[in-house]
């Protein structure tokens, strides 16, 4: 049984908000794009697409998170905020992740995009070393990449992945954590942006834009 999240509605329920004139949805929309009409039908065009699209390729009836992550390109240089120095990060463009937390501890992960980015899964234990607590978590992902930098074999799910060991399965251990994932980007591939988050804990969650990592 997946753990209950805060943030889930039924995928018709979304649906149904996103459509719905002067809802809670169309106000998080002018809260994040203003006045501008054009990319406030493109951000609402996006939402109903992602969200048909799971229906689709996982079932009509899932509950389901909506997670909604910038692209950003800081002006200034990079990391050097981390040493108490200024940066000036602007966001652009935006990626969306509608999610369904699972029982198991399987991810699947499908993009809208599939020709580009092709269906990935993979399972936390397959990935985690058997019997044992990770000691030194930055030791034992230098000594995964090494293993794995001429592996054909590696995909897009890493960047998933590392998200999802590092901080959903240790917090979640025992109480869910997996999910079943449809990614939407409108960032050019290859364009060398990060992701920027809108926060966990975010009052975003229950008004389309909900967090991201």
């Amino acid at each position: 049984m997946a753990s209950n999240v805060s943030g889930r509605r039924n995928l018709g329920d979304w649906i149904a908000l996103i459509k719905k004139s002067n809802s809670e949805f169309c106000i998080k929309l002018d809260q994040i794009y203003g006045d501008n009409e054009d990319l406030k039908a493109r951000a609402t065009r996006m939402y109903l697409r992602i969200l048909e699209e799971f229906g689709n390729k996982y079932g009509k009836d899932r509950d389901v998170i909506i997670i909604r992550s910038t692209g950003r390109v800081n002006l200034l240089g990079t990391h050097i905020d981390h040493r108490g120095g200024s940066v000036n990060p602007v966001c652009i463009k935006e990626m969306l992740l509608v999610v369904e937390p699972r029982g198991d501890d399987q991810v699947i992960l499908k993009n809208v995009d599939s020709h580009m980015f092709p269906d990935e899964q993979f399972r936390i234990s397959d990935c985690l070393p058997p019997g044992e607590k990770i000691q030194d978590w930055d030791t034992w992902c230098y000594q995964e990449f090494e293993k794995r930098k001429n592996d054909p074999s590696v995909t897009w799910s890493n960047y998933v992945r590392a998200a999802v060991l590092q901080d959903w399965w240790p917090a979640n251990l025992g109480r869910g954590g997996p999910l079943s994932s449809l990614s939407h980007r409108m960032q050019p591939s290859r364009a060398g942006c990060r992701r920027s988050p809108a926060g966990p804990g975010s009052r975003d969650r229950e008004a389309g834009p909900v967090r991201a990592r």
